[in-house]
């Protein structure tokens, strides 16, 4: 069997304080992700309605009408909320704890909106503790802020009433999804 013994690296502290520096590559690079994954976001936020009443939305996108953005809009910037939230989770462990970060970098996704983020810790936990605060943080963070929002969705939509056709659509769906449904 492999042997498993720790590892210590002792590195010259001017090497680490190279290697942990950022630069205008980092800033740039995480601007231009940002602004990417704002458009992949509002483009998943628009997918949830794409086919919605027979493709009507399409047809408006296609003749410069802006009401499908102004549609999507609240669930874009729900989605970059919660990863807002989620982000400010680490940074307040990253405080509490002196730990120094990196810019985050968004990661766009054509399918989500957004997949998350890379942020590197740019000095090293002074201990366990500290590691598990900082990781458990956002997603902590993220879980308390989407929970808010759930509620305040189920609150906005009490007093809504279905479009026609939706009710069969919604129950075609459903039983679709059964195994051995036909």
């Amino acid at each position: 069997p492999p042997e498993r013994r720790p590892v210590f690296l002792v590195l010259p502290a001017e090497v680490t304080d190279v290697a942990m520096r950022q630069g205008l590559p980092e800033y740039a690079t995480a601007v231009a992700a940002t602004l990417i994954t704002i458009v992949t976001t509002l483009g998943f936020a628009l997918s949830t309605f794409i086919l919605a009443d027979g493709g009507l939305l399409l047809d408006q996108l296609e003749k410069g009408d802006t009401t499908p953005l102004d549609t999507a809009s609240p669930i874009a910037l729900g989605i970059l909320g919660i990863f807002l939230a989620h982000e400010f989770g680490h940074a307040l462990a990253a405080r509490k704890h002196d730990l120094r970060l990196s810019v985050p970098i968004p990661i766009p996704s054509l399918q989500l909106g957004l997949f998350g983020c890379i942020t590197r810790l740019t000095k090293f936990a002074p201990d366990r503790q500290a590691l598990f605060d900082f990781a458990f943080a956002g997603p902590a963070v993220g879980f308390l802020i989407s929970i808010f929002f759930y509620m305040v969705g189920i609150g906005l939509s009490v007093d809504l009433t279905l479009p026609p056709g939706a009710a069969e659509n919604i129950a075609a769906v459903a039983a679709g999804s059964l195994p051995g449904a036909d």
